[in-house]
């Protein structure tokens, strides 16, 4: 068969997409791996994934058309599982939920690599418990130089010894664990294990103000290290999920304070149709000025101030129409 594939989130790497181009090829077939266009009329299936729930609206067009074509259509990736109703409204279709096993560990040369799957935390503004589930190792993982796992430190002792035996073994003797490792599970011993692969970033979250000393805890352990500086250690920062403004604002003060870069992450519902929709508690102009402060280290390290910060992008209103920092 002839098989067109669609990024619908590019340019966002899609390492589900590539493992499946390599599996279908393997199988004999035809594939073309480019956006959606007239062209796709010419090929008998087409495959639809999408990482980011924004992106649905142009999935929703493109696969709709595809069946309207007659072609055999499949729609996967991570945006599907709390969207599935809404996909198969709109197209007909039924996405595939959460991984799909079928390519999963099909062999290839990917950017990326998931060394287990799942997570030991229901943090309820994350997509992996509904995805992935519980924790799931995969100790023949196939190494890459980026590495995806969701909580690599929750794992067996015996499997991160192993994952980072088999990323040394393969060559890869500086990676990067993109996501962000659990601070309340992180300590020397994982410190000492994972320098052997000498992390491209140390990343970590303070997503709510209940884990502050566990924070502060792992930067006192990176800073005897003389790891601790905000080119080498990220800290991810939720904001806008609820626990409220002030707080929102500490955490993120708090990280640059401890010396590590705060990442702000403005929180977007799993099935949110918008990039940026309205976060609970914040006025809309004031959630994105505060994330652009901190996302621009070299405006929160210089002698600008937060307030000034705000009040120089968005001058002072008339009376009557408070601003938070005013």
């Amino acid at each position: 068969m002839r098989y067109w594939l669609v990024n619908e989130s590019h340019p966002h790497y899609n390492l589900g997409l590539e493992k499946a181009r390599n599996w279908l090829l393997s199988q004999g077939h035809e594939v073309q791996y480019a956006p959606f266009g007239l062209e796709t009329q010419q090929y008998d299936a087409c495959w639809f994934s999408v990482i980011f729930s924004w992106h649905l609206p142009k999935l929703l067009q493109d696969a709709a058309l595809a069946v309207a074509w007659g072609k055999q259509v499949e729609i996967g990736g991570p945006a599907t599982t709390v969207n599935a109703s809404l996909i198969e409204q709109h197209t007909g279709v039924r996405p595939i939920c959460g991984v799909d096993y079928r390519f999963e560990r099909h062999p290839g040369n990917y950017l990326a690599t998931f060394t287990h799957r799942g997570c030991v935390r229901h943090c309820p503004w994350c997509i992996v418990p509904k995805t992935e589930g519980d924790i799931r190792e995969i100790p023949d993982f196939i190494p890459a130089k980026m590495i995806h796992d969701n909580n690599f430190p929750a794992t067996s002792e015996t499997h991160q010894v192993r994952s980072i035996e088999r990323l040394l073994a393969a060559g890869f003797n500086r990676v990067d664990f993109d996501q962000a490792w659990d601070a309340r599970l992180f300590d020397k011993w994982h410190l000492d294990l994972y320098k052997r692969v000498n992390p491209l970033c140390w990343r970590f979250s303070f997503d709510f103000l209940g884990i502050e000393p566990q924070i502060e805890r792992v930067c006192q352990l990176l800073a005897k290290e003389g790891i601790l500086n905000r080119n080498k250690v990220t800290i991810f920062c939720l904001v806008g999920f609820g626990e409220g403004i002030e707080k929102d604002i500490y955490r993120a003060r708090r990280i640059a304070e401890l010396g590590a870069y705060p990442y702000v992450m403005r929180y977007v519902p799993l099935d949110s149709l918008v990039k940026r929709p309205p976060a609970k508690g914040w006025p809309d102009d004031e959630i994105t000025q505060f994330s652009r402060y901190y996302n621009l280290p070299q405006v929160w390290t210089s002698h600008v101030d937060l307030e000034m910060w705000l009040k120089r992008i968005k001058p002072r209103q008339p009376s009557g129409t408070a601003r938070l920092f005013d």
